[in-house]
């Protein structure tokens, strides 16, 4: 499982960590500053159908999300809260000393171009991508035909889960 943290603005590096290993991409300063309209509906584009899923203090914007098996999507991940936050898919929430984590990934097996910035990495058995406040990400990736039904996405840093953010991506 791959563990991706994307800093705020004006911090230089995303750390990409995949079991021990560490591997360190350079941004620009500010490169993750960019504005735009947020939009519940989807877009096509070039990459695939771009969404854009907001993460505020506590809450998903959209909180239901629906894909289609198949298909590619360009999927942005902005923090527009105080704290940093992480996007989690899987089904099968288990709780273990007040520790979120699924037992299914959403991402296992799935190849994702990751992008924050001018940098970009592929990845594989994406896990969780934690954005801090103001921080934006892309995730580019297709759906695969066996991950159909009713998925869950969560920010699972502690205490976030129970002050209600979590919502659900539905694949059909």
């Amino acid at each position: 499982m791959t563990e991706v943290e994307v800093p705020r603005p004006g911090i230089r590096g995303m750390g990409i960590v995949a079991a021990a290993v560490t591997v360190v991409l350079g941004l620009a300063a500010g490169a993750l500053a960019a504005e735009s309209g947020h939009s519940d509906e989807p877009s096509a584009g070039a990459g695939g159908t771009t969404l854009v899923l907001e993460m505020g203090d506590y809450h998903f914007t959209p909180s239901r999300i629906t894909l289609k098996p198949g298909q590619t999507y360009h999927l942005v991940v902005r923090n527009r809260g105080t704290t940093e936050h992480e996007l989690m898919i899987g089904r099968g929430l288990v709780t273990s000393g007040g520790t979120h984590s699924f037992r299914t990934n959403f991402f296992s097996g799935v190849e994702v171009l990751l992008k924050a910035g001018e940098a970009a990495a592929e990845v594989e058995d994406l896990g969780e991508l934690e954005v801090e406040p103001g921080g934006e990400a892309s995730l580019d990736f297709t759906v695969p035909a066996d991950h159909q039904g009713d998925w869950e996405m969560a920010c699972l840093v502690p205490g976030h889960y129970e002050l209600g953010m979590h919502g659900t991506v539905t694949v059909r």
